[in-house]
């Protein structure tokens, strides 16, 4: 079941009993929630017939009994368990029992007038009854990050329903500037939306000027000016970032990252994988690796295992040299620039 889909259901009436929510893409939680309130309290949320657990801190038997009672002034009740970490594989807090028995026994006949809905931004621990039993009788609704075009499409039909256009190097911008992440870029196109306003049209200028690249964004544009050679530019983004108050250390310690993630994605890429299972292989964000991907495919193996051993070693001078830090990494970026 596809989250549009579901979400045209809900929308529609045909709600389920019970859900079972999970992944990380916080936006396509928070649309799933809004639909549920907005299509059983159409005149806005009844407290009473509203619940909210938190699952760290709630027993199971609590939000089960809360389940079988009759909502009140409310068609329907609507309860969240959220945090379901007992349907993972992760170890509950201590001192919170839950007795999946109660809730084993509870899915073979859900009560009519209950909405219960289970969330965790976990994996799933396949193997567990309960979560075998919820995948049965439970409507299941993976919440993944999206592949870059469905992120794209999200976009455009949002400024398209709030009457905005933007053009395809404004909305590129806006993509990369919030790594493709569905819920980055939502919250983000919603600042566009309100400095828009009647004017209705939003530029790259306006994206470039409400979206602020990430730390992230500006060591990947170090790294790439290092691997071009291009000292001059390397040295000026480098004393940028260091206006910005940013530690010397702490920017070779994400540059170490960035050559690790590049040198892994290298050697994945050696070994026939795709973008999709470098991703996972590596934990990265799948946007990353596709930069990543576009840069090393041409480096050779050696020298990147080369810049990464100076990278550490560099480290260690920063934290134990008497010479001063910003010299250090200007020498170690020159040094690099050279060999490329």
């Amino acid at each position: 079941m596809t989250i549009q889909n579901e979400l045209m259901k809900i929308k529609k009436g045909e709600i389920a009993p019970v859900y079972l929510l999970f992944g990380t893409e916080e936006y396509l939680f928070d649309q799933v929630k809004q639909a549920l309130e907005a299509t059983l309290f159409p005149e806005g949320r009844d407290d009473m017939s509203f619940s909210f657990y938190d699952m760290n801190t709630t027993s199971l038997s609590e939000v089960v009994n809360d389940a079988l009672e009759l909502p009140f002034f409310a068609e329907k009740k609507l309860i969240f368990a959220e945090d379901s970490l007992f349907l993972t594989a992760k170890k509950v807090a201590k001192g919170v029992e839950h007795n999946v028995e109660e809730l084993l026994e509870y899915l073979k006949s859900p009560s009519e007038s209950t909405v219960l809905v289970f969330c965790v931004r976990e994996n799933l621990d396949g193997k567990r009854k309960v979560v075998k039993a919820l995948k049965k009788e439970a409507t299941v609704l993976e919440l993944s990050p999206l592949k870059e075009e469905e992120v794209r499409r999200y976009l455009l039909d949002f400024f398209k329903n709030e009457g905005i256009s933007i053009d395809k190097h404004a909305l590129e911008e806006l993509l990369v500037r919030t790594h493709f992440s569905l819920t980055m870029a939502m919250n983000e196109a919603r600042k566009v939306q309100v400095f828009v306003g009647d004017k209705g049209v939003a530029t790259k200028e306006e994206i470039t000027q409400l979206v602020a690249k990430t730390l992230d964004q500006d060591i990947f544009e170090l790294t790439g000016l290092i691997f071009e050679g291009n000292a001059d530019r390397a040295l000026l983004v480098l004393e940028d970032l260091i206006l910005q108050g940013e530690s010397l250390i702490a920017l070779n310690a994400l540059f170490i990252s960035q050559v690790r993630l590049f040198l892994q994605v290298k050697i994945l890429l050696s070994e026939g994988f795709q973008q999709g299972a470098i991703a996972s292989a590596t934990g990265a964000n799948p946007y990353r690796v596709k930069l990543a991907m576009g840069r090393v495919r041409r480096m050779d193996k050696r020298l990147l295992m080369e810049i990464f051993e100076k990278s550490v070693v560099l480290d260690h001078k920063m934290k134990s040299s008497p010479l001063d830090t910003k010299v250090l990494f200007q020498l170690f970026i020159m040094e690099i620039c050279g060999k490329m």
